[in-house]
Formats: structure tokens, sequence, C-alpha cells
């Protein structure tokens, strides 16, 4: 396995947790039921650390794919859908923290 697949996974990981981050979190007038009392992604989307990590990360691995097709020339299609993965990450980051 190599660095570009884990990456690829871990984007992929983010991704779904920030999504459900996003789908359950509480509205200011919804009165908290049993799931959002124990799901992590809701408490980290209220706080709003859930968009900095999606974010942050998605940054980083922007800057990796972009470093990479630089020098080998859009060959590895992991590194493509890592660039495309990068976007949709910081666009869900950035959803969470307007909402």
């Amino acid at each position: 396995m190599s660095i570009n697949e884990i990456i690829l996974y871990f984007l992929i990981f983010i991704i779904c947790f920030s999504l459900l981050g996003f789908f359950f979190s509480r509205k200011p007038k919804e009165k908290p039921t049993f799931y959002n009392r124990i799901c992590p992604c809701r408490k980290m989307a209220d706080d709003g650390s859930l968009s900095k990590i999606c974010i942050y990360i998605g940054a980083a691995t922007f800057l990796y794919s972009t470093t990479y097709i630089s020098l080998a020339k859009f060959i590895n299609p992991y590194i493509n859908l890592i660039f495309l993965l990068s976007f949709i990450c910081v666009f869900i980051g950035w959803k969470l923290k307007l909402s």
C-alpha cells in the first residue's frame, strides 16, 4: 500500500465523517435527540473544529497533489483523485463553517 492510497482513504474517511456532522448538526432551536448527544461528529460540527480540520486537511492534500502533479505529470490516478477530493473536503469544511 503506497502513501497515495493511504492519503486517498484518509480523505474519503474525513469527507464521510464531515458529511455525517453536516447532516446531523443541530439547528439552534432543535432539542437534542439521542443520536445528537452521542454523535462525536455533531459535537465537532457545533464546535467548529470539524470545519477547521476539513479545511486544513484539504489544503495540505491539495499542496501535496499539486507538487506531485508538477513532478509526475498526471500519471498516477490516485493523485488525480486526491486532487479532486481535496477540493471537496475544503468545500464541505466551508459549508460547515457557514452553518
